[in-house]
């Protein structure tokens, strides 16, 4: 409980720490206070110049200096320029510097930029006249940060006006790691008492519990609102002490902590949960020292303990009452070998009572022989933690004399633990076994002897009770049954349905139960059965049994032996399944199988072999027998020889016999076969038997043939192709090319064949490009297009590619009619090759497919279509691409200058005009730098537009002289319109335009002249519009050149426009400035009629408008207007006093003044007449519209214009306010507003004047004129 109350102490110490440093503070906010209103009451009456430190430390400098570095405070005074002029001792504590070395520093000198930075907003804002307090965190200059909270005070003087501020500054750093380390502490204790695995709970003084964890919860059943409902002695509360009897209240121990003010620990209860079931607790209290807590309870749940305790002690009642009545002795040792417990039993066998057992070792109660081998025996126990268990002799136990015999006594002892599992000592149990010994021998002999006899029987043997309701049971169940079955013979006995369980449910149904009948007839039965072994396996038994009555279980006792006959059924399956296979492979195999029996010269032919030949059938038994001459025979004639010398090879040399040759067919016609077969020879090396395979290879030898034909008709076809013609296999080798790729690449044919592109230095991208087409080819089946280009030893080529999977389409040969079999095998690429060679156009050309062919002969059927290889089909299109580029170009062109055209036609910004021509023509002829030279009256000029290539400078705004040498500005008509120049000229007449090429850097260029028309219609040259390229000579061509003087055409025209344009602009320009300076004249003259001469403020014609405005707005938005008229008290006696100047120049100040104070661009101040103002203020009520009246009378009374004086007293120059303010409604004027403030301002001038008064309804409807001074 302390440990789990040390979080809340801490959070007490610092809650402590918090109150003394927030008492500390509000001392010296206290103070600060106090300081303030002295220094409000030392304020100078009189405006006075800024002092150089504040008159409150000046009236008494001594005491006013203690008391400010006794505060822990720091305070300051800077003047507006932020210089410091006073700090108190506290500064030294923070900066380091005494206060000399602070007077006369700059703020940010001090407190360093970066926290100036942070402070520089609320200083503008106290030297506007407003009192700032904040608090930030300040960043320390000589390290650090600190938390503080500042108040920032002006230093005004009596027009308002600011000359510095006091600034006053509490460092509560320590309070707010206070406060920080508060709420860590607060989180920690939070959270350990929510994760607590205890229940907790805390109360008050008085008992009320305030606060529980989650698992007190879990351990009381009731939630933690209900738990906080009650105190710790509520009633509701059914608490039961150890033993079981209800708990009072005052022996809680929440209560004995709260009474006798100490820990109570380890209290053990009962209580019962809102559910009705007993929980057991472990409880302790401690109070605590804390406001507003009382006490704190932890309880634990020791439910399962209790439980627990109870069961062990039954446990141990049950097992001393069951050690007393039990007829073998029971005894237990600790680890020393002491007797620590022995049964009855036990105690009578030694005739002996407890007290003269307990504590003895064996030594004291047995022979030293004896006890030596018990100690032994304990001792293993002890340390090997294992069971003993044995039977050994010991002396009879009614004597112990020599000679006497001996009993057989089992003993089992074994080791006995403690909670942690550690061996405490032994518990032991022995009895006598003697007769059970010697009768346990007796039936081992016997059971060993007929066993013997069982063990020499293969049969498992069974002997079973047979009832008149068909129920049976087995009594007995040989060791033969768990080799036959693979059930063990207990398993039988323990379930008497198994065996009927195992056995195959046809033979079951067919076998087993029919032959019931026997056992009731008393009948040797006997047959087999099919049964499922253990493993799950099928096998066979065969069962011989006998019956006979027994009247005693009014049943048949019924013997039976069965023998595993598995093996024999297998043998016999098999040995028919190798019959029916081996006819079957003979008859059902694809070649036919021969058998030549060389003694005798026959050979024996499968059914297969007659039918490859179209030999009759003589049925499916067995082969067919004939004689050697006979297969000799059918042989042809030229292939006779050659058999023959293969055969002799064969049984003399051992060679492969493997022999392709024409075998007459029963129709009369030869097929091809391939024989093969292999020799049997004896021990004397002489050849006896030969076995061999027929097989009709007709359709190969056909295909072949076709093959060869179609590969010739193919490479004539390619050979003579103006197109390249290629084969690849599937790795991307050339396995061949016709004469065209040979010409192009100039590589040997040998060279070529083999090789893949790459390996013949092929271009990469190339490669990989042709690659990707094949793998998509392979991995679809469908061709693939490619269009490249390729750098040849005779110039750069552009070729179209078809690439096609071959598929070799072969026939079969139809035996049913062999003359109509000899249409040719085909590769399906012949079709396609076919197709290109027909096509103008490689990437439209229509491929041939397997359908059209396969549609040439009804015989021929497609039987395999792997792809073998790929066909490349590759045409030289250089030429078509250069014209579809051309083609390209001049429609390119053609926009380009229909795009200028529009750009002309829709825009009239030459500039952008002439941007875009030069942008397109640069775009459209692909040059280096594109430009215009526009040519000036004084025969020089300069590149006005450009567009030129990041690789080249830009000569924009670069003037040229001499451009009549360019070009001939004076003759435009007889000059040439388009220039082309293909290299820098070297000739003297034309150095101007070399100069201009070599300063741009130009190897050849195309001009085109601008031509424009003079006033007078005369044709000039306007500029050039020019064309180069930098990067090397360029060979520019008829139609380039043509391009680039239609857009100077173009241009030419656009500038007339644009010149056309710029006249109507000048006069149109001058028209806009003459309308210009009549509006200002307009607005000067409305500006006169609506502003007073005097006061320059609006005047009664700009307040009638106005208001009326106003009053019309306000009524449509239902927002308030008020209206405040007021007027000079005394203002005629001022004027006789001081002569009218001087009353001018005193309504000039006011109207002055109070136009300034206006903020709104809605409010308007305006002479109303005299010496009478009125302010018009929108969307303000009442309320404002009073304070804006109090801030006019304030701002005119400090304006100090001097009235007169009277006995001493000097008077100023008042005024007096009347203030109206309404919501306008639709039934009523605006003049109500202004009579109700005129009727305002005369009660303010009957009440004494220098003073305002807003109109009611309780004020006369009518008031003498408010001009009476």
């Amino acid at each position: 409980m302390t440990d789990f109350l040390q979080p809340d102490l801490e959070v007490q110490h610092l809650r402590q720490q918090l109150a003394q440093s927030q008492t500390a503070l509000a001392e010296a906010q206290a103070q600060l206070k106090a300081l303030q209103a002295k220094l409000e009451e030392s304020k100078p009456r009189q405006p006075s110049p800024v002092p150089k430190s504040p008159s409150i430390f000046l009236n008494n400098p001594l005491k006013w200096q203690q008391i400010m570095d006794l505060l822990p405070v720091c305070i300051a005074y800077c003047d507006r320029d932020l210089y410091y002029r006073y700090v108190n001792q506290s500064y030294e504590d923070w900066f380091g510097l005494c206060p000399q070395e602070i007077c006369g520093k700059r703020v940010a000198e001090v407190i360093g930029q970066q926290a100036y930075q942070l402070v520089k907003p609320h200083i503008d804002r106290v030297l506007k006249g407003k009192i700032v307090t904040y608090e930030s965190v300040i960043p320390y200059a000589q390290g650090g940060q600190r938390y503080i909270r500042a108040t920032l005070i002006p230093d005004q003087a009596i027009d308002q006006s600011v000359h510095g501020y006091y600034a006053m500054i509490v460092d509560f750093t320590e309070h707010f790691q206070l406060e920080h380390a508060l709420q860590e502490s607060q989180q920690k204790y939070r959270t350990l008492f929510e994760i607590l695995p205890v229940g907790v709970s805390i109360a008050n003084a008085s008992g009320q519990i305030l606060e529980a964890n989650p698992e007190s919860k879990r351990i009381l059943g009731i939630s933690k609102e209900e738990h906080t409902q009650r105190t710790c002695d509520s009633p509701v509360w059914e608490i039961l002490r150890s033993d079981g009897s209800p708990m009072p209240a005052e022996e809680y121990p929440s209560i004995r902590a709260l009474r006798e003010g100490c820990p109570i620990q380890n209290i053990e209860q009962g209580i019962v949960r809102p559910d009705g079931t007993l929980r057991w607790i472990m409880t302790s209290a401690a109070p605590i020292p804390l406001d507003p807590y009382g006490v704190a309870i932890a309880y634990i749940d020791i439910t399962d303990r209790k439980a627990t305790e109870e069961a062990l002690r039954r446990s141990n009642a049950h097992y001393q009452s069951l050690a007393n009545v039990l007829p073998q002795s029971l005894f237990r040792e600790d680890c020393q070998g002491r007797c620590t417990f022995a049964n009855q039993a036990f105690l009578n066998l030694l005739n002996l009572s407890d007290s003269e057992i307990f504590g003895k070792t064996v030594y004291d109660l047995y022979p030293n022989d004896l006890a030596a081998r018990y100690n032994q025996e304990t001792r293993w126990v002890l340390e090997t933690g294992h069971i003993l268990d044995v039977i050994e002799p010991h002396p009879t136990l009614s004597g112990s004399q020599e000679g006497s015999e001996l009993s057989l006594v089992q003993v089992v002892k074994t080791p006995v633990r403690d909670s942690d599992g550690q061996i405490i000592g032994i518990q032991g149990i022995f009895w006598d076994v003697t007769e059970r010994v010697h009768l346990e021998r007796a039936l081992r002999e016997s059971e060993i002897k007929l066993n013997a006899v069982l063990s020499n029987t293969a049969a498992a043997i069974m002997s079973a009770y047979v009832f008149s309701d068909d129920s049976h049971r087995y009594d007995y169940c040989s060791a033969g049954c768990e080799d036959l079955f693979g059930y063990h013979p207990s398993e039988f006995l323990a379930n008497h349905q198994l065996w009927l369980s195992i056995v195959h449910p046809e033979d079951l149904q067919k076998i087993v139960l029919p032959n019931f009948e026997s056992i009731l007839a008393e009948e040797t039965f006997q047959f087999s059965y099919r049964f499922r072994h253990r493993s799950g396996e099928w096998r066979w038994a065969m069962v011989t049994g006998t019956s006979q009555w027994d009247s005693e279980i009014n049943g048949w006792r019924v013997t039976k032996f069965h023998i595993n006959i598995t093996n024999q059924k297998r043998l016999a399956d098999d040995l028919k399944i190798i019959n029916d296979l081996y006819n079957l492979a003979i008859q059902s195999i694809g070649e036919g199988v021969w058998d030549w029996n060389i003694l005798d010269d026959s050979i024996l032919v499968s059914e297969r072999y007659l039918e490859l030949l179209g030999e009759e059938r003589r049925g499916i038994q067995s082969p067919q027998l004939f004689a050697e001459a006979a297969f000799s025979q059918k042989i042809h004639p030229e292939d006779q020889e050659r058999w023959e010398k293969a055969l002799i090879a064969h049984l003399q040399s051992y060679e492969r016999y493997d022999i392709e040759v024409r075998f007459q067919h029963a129709q009369g016609h030869y097929i091809w076969v391939r024989i093969r077969g292999q020799a049997v020879w004896n021990g004397q090396g002489e050849p006896v038997r030969m076995v061999g395979t027929i097989e009709d290879i007709s359709d190969r030898k056909f295909a072949e043939a076709a093959l060869n034909q179609r590969e010739q008709e193919f490479r004539n076809l390619a050979e003579n192709s103006p197109d390249c013609i290629m084969r690849c296999d599937r790795e991307g080798r050339f396995l061949y090319v016709n004469r065209t790729v040979l010409q192009l690449c100039r590589i040997a044919e040998q060279d070529f064949i083999g090789k893949t592109s790459r390996e013949l230095g092929f271009p990469e991208d190339l490669v990989q490009m042709w690659h990707e087409g094949m793998a998509t080819v392979l991995e679809t089946g469908q061709k693939a297009f490619l269009e490249y280009e390729m750098l040849l030893p005779d110039g750069g080529h552009i070729f179209q590619s078809w690439v096609v999977p071959e598929v070799m389409q072969t026939p079969i040969f139809d035996r049913e009619h062999p003359s109509a079999s000899m249409t040719a095998p085909r590769w399906t690429s012949l079709e396609h090759l076919q197709n290109f060679m027909a096509s103008s156009a490689l990437n439209t050309a229509p491929l041939g497919n397997s359908a059209t062919a396969e549609s040439q002969s009804s015989n021929v059927m497609v039987s395999s279509t792997a792809i073998e290889s790929l066909l490349v089909v590759a045409r030289d299109i250089t030429h078509l691409k250069r014209a579809q580029i051309a083609l390209r170009q001049q429609a390119d062109r053609e926009r380009t200058l229909r795009s200028i055209t529009q750009h002309i036609q829709s825009s009239l910004d030459l500039s952008e005009i002439l941007d875009i021509a030069v942008t397109e023509v640069h775009r459209t002829l692909q040059a280096d730098r594109t430009f215009i030279l526009r040519f000036h009256g004084d025969y020089s000029g300069s590149i006005i537009q450009e567009v030129v290539k990041t690789d080249y400078p830009p000569m924009r705004d670069r003037q040229w002289p001499k451009t009549n040498a360019l070009w001939s500005r004076s003759r435009a008509e007889s000059a040439p319109r388009t220039q082309i120049i293909q290299e820098i000229p070297i000739d003297r007449p034309q150095i101007h335009l070399a100069r201009l090429m070599e300063a741009t850097g130009a190897q050849s260029q195309v001009m085109a002249a601008i031509v424009g028309t003079l006033p007078h219609g005369e044709s000039h040259v306007w500029g050039l519009l020019i064309v180069q390229a930098c990067a090397s000579a360029r060979s520019w061509q008829g139609d380039e050149a043509e391009l680039l003087q239609q857009v100077a055409d173009q241009l030419a025209i656009a500038i007339q426009h644009s010149e056309l344009l710029e006249q109507f602009r000048s006069q149109a320009e001058q028209l806009q400035q003459a309308n210009h300076f009549l509006e200002e004249i307009n607005i000067k003259l409305n500006d006169l009629s609506n502003r007073d001469g005097l006061t320059q403020i609006a005047n009664r014609r700009c307040f009638d408008v106005v208001l009326q405005q106003e009053w019309q707005r306000c009524q449509r938005i239902q927002e308030p207007l008020s209206l405040i008229l007021f007027d000079v008290d005394f203002f005629k006696k001022y004027n006789d006093l001081h002569g009218h100047p001087a009353g001018d120049q005193c309504l000039i100040s006011i109207a002055r003044s109070i136009d300034g104070l206006l903020q709104r661009n809605t409010d308007l101040v305006a002479r109303y007449g005299g010496e009478e103002f009125v302010v018009v203020l929108p969307h303000t009520d009442s309320g404002g519209a009073t304070q804006i009246a109090e801030l006019i009378r304030k701002t005119v009374l400090n304006l100090q214009i001097f009235h007169s004086e009277h006995q001493g007293i000097t008077h100023h120059v008042t005024v007096s306010l009347g203030i109206a303010s309404q919501v306008p409604q639709l039934d009523r004027p605006c003049q109500d507003l202004v009579q109700a403030a005129d009727r305002a301002l005369y009660q303010a001038k009957s009440l004494g004047r220098n003073t305002w008064v807003l109109a009611s309804d309780d004020l006369p409807n009518r008031y003498p004129s408010s001009d009476q001074d």
